[in-house]
């Protein structure tokens, strides 16, 4: 768009791996993915959340919404200070952040929670696939258990960083 908007010839960077060739390694991962049974059965049974009638109406269009906002200052704290001061990924700190809440509103340390990420990734595959200039929505949707220690934040961030490292390949 750039070098169009200056006139020029649009010269785009090379191509990436294909959506089938990503299909193809995928069938490849199969071993991988067998080794790793173990873990997805062992994880625990997710617990029920509490609500807020036991006899009422807790639907989602009896559903309140609360919004909050963070300033550019807590937002650049939290996007790029606390990462590079605790040696952690923003996905660790935001889920340390939504265990406290768990925490606090259902009285349990544990949980079974489901995540989506990226899916992208380089080490995806054995870093064998570039997808970065592929068109299509690659993404990874896996639960994970985790359990907020007790202690000081530092504590707790190191705790959520070390479970989720577990995951084998990072839900593929």
């Amino acid at each position: 768009y750039r070098q169009e908007r200056r006139g020029l010839t649009a010269q785009l960077p090379p191509k990436t791996h294909s959506f089938q060739h990503w299909a193809t390694e995928l069938l490849s991962f199969r071993d991988a993915a067998t080794a790793a049974l173990p873990y997805w059965q062992d994880l625990p049974r997710a617990a029920a959340l509490p609500v807020d009638q036991s006899q009422g109406n807790n639907t989602i269009a009896a559903a309140e919404t609360v919004t909050v906002s963070l300033s550019s200052e807590w937002t650049q704290a939290l996007l790029q200070e606390v990462p590079s001061m605790q040696h952690v990924r923003i996905d660790e700190v935001l889920l340390t952040a939504l265990m406290q809440v768990l925490v606090d509103w259902t009285g349990e340390r544990s949980q079974l929670l489901t995540l989506e990420n990226y899916g992208r990734h380089a080490d995806i595959l054995g870093g064998k696939l570039n997808l970065s200039r592929t068109v299509g929505w690659f993404t990874c949707l896996h639960p994970v258990a985790l359990r907020l220690v007790e202690g000081n934040l530092g504590e707790q961030l190191k705790s959520v960083k070390a479970q989720l490292r577990q995951v084998p390949h990072r839900g593929l």
